[in-house]
């Protein structure tokens, strides 16, 4: 018959312990509209260069970060749409 394996009381509070002082952990991913939003002021200089919204999607993709040229749009428009509800 096997043995049955046991763990101490004191082992479990100690994980108890151990496990809820740990901190959250770093995330790995983000969604690309949080990857646009870190990369808005590189996106906007490339736009000052003369690049298109297509031109800035391909150079993403080629990167790794799917984007669509809706999301750039969205992204880019957010700073107008902040700065008209200030000014109403």
């Amino acid at each position: 018959m096997a043995k049955k394996r046991t763990v101490s009381i004191d082992a479990i509070e100690q994980a108890k312990k151990g496990l809820s002082e740990l901190p959250p952990k770093p995330a790995q991913e983000k969604g690309v509209d949080a990857a646009l939003e870190d990369l808005k002021p590189q996106i906007q200089a490339l736009l000052k260069k003369g690049y298109s919204r297509v031109d800035v999607c391909e150079h993403l993709s080629e990167l790794g970060i799917q984007a669509k040229e809706y999301q750039l749009k969205a992204l880019l428009s957010k700073k107008r749409a902040n700065t008209k509800e200030r000014q109403a």
